[in-house]
């Protein structure tokens, strides 16, 4: 029973190591770009920080659209545009004549197909090309993107999350849950424990029980100890009372 108990729980660290290990894997595997979005990116007049551009999307059969605003990283002056899809089912898209393949870890974590892409022009429409997998075999579809340059504001989160942050942490919680059970003794020895644990209270309170049949004894003792002083000093002063009866009886006769 033992070792089955420590098989199960030894599977379940191997699959806590796996959810922590996967994200991370993920993470790196999505950094990979086989082309820099920045090469091909507008050179704006904005200060490097993220911001956030309402897109316009036309093109296809109007099934899918893209998140409006989209969130636009400016560095070194150039822009590119994260561009998350209403579907998962597209792998990469062509800007430019450069092939761009989904972000994995924002992919995973939003569950729709996400790229980084270069923002070809602000306020002038610029063609892109989006693959889908939807319909069965792979289709190419044209689109054309229109970033709207007046609308650009900036982001109101301060700071964003690394994407492998949250998948950690979940995976050290699962491990910490799983050593938590791991380390869970097994029936026998809190049998044991308990009856340990029994056997000490009963010799507390027979202690307990103890010291206050003494203390009670003490107290008798003592009380004892005040009714004999009590009793002496009453015989003691009848004597003398006797004795002065006696002497002045004696005055009496002589006179």
């Amino acid at each position: 029973m033992i070792q089955a108990h420590a098989k199960q729980c030894w599977c379940a660290l191997l699959v806590a190591l796996l959810l922590v290990l996967t994200p991370t894997l993920a993470f790196a595997e999505g950094s990979q770009e086989k082309n820099d979005p920045y090469d091909d990116a507008v050179l704006t007049s904005l200060d490097d920080g993220t911001y956030l551009v309402d897109v316009e999307m036309s093109g296809g059969a109007g099934h899918a659209t893209i998140t409006s605003p989209a969130k636009v990283t400016v560095k070194d002056g150039k822009a590119v545009a994260t561009v998350v899809w209403s579907s998962s089912n597209y792998d990469y898209m062509i800007v430019n004549d450069k092939t761009y393949y989904t972000d994995q870890v924002a992919t995973h974590e939003s569950g729709y197909s996400t790229f980084i892409i270069p923002v070809i022009d602000l306020d002038e429409p610029f063609e892109v090309i989006a693959n889908t997998t939807a319909m069965g075999n792979p289709h190419a579809i044209n689109y054309t993107l229109t970033f709207k340059g007046d609308t650009v504001r900036s982001e109101l989160k301060t700071h964003e999350t690394a994407p492998w942050v949250v998948p950690t942490i979940l995976g050290i919680a699962t491990i910490t849950v799983i050593i938590t059970v791991i380390s869970v003794k097994n029936p026998r020895i809190v049998r044991q424990q308990r009856r340990k644990a029994k056997k000490e209270k009963r010799e507390r309170e027979k202690k307990k029980k103890l010291e206050q049949s003494k203390r009670k004894r003490l107290e008798q003792q003592k009380q004892s100890g005040k009714k004999q002083q009590q009793k002496r000093q009453k015989q003691q002063q009848k004597k003398k009372q006797q004795q002065q009866k006696k002497a002045l009886a004696k005055t009496k006769q002589r006179k």
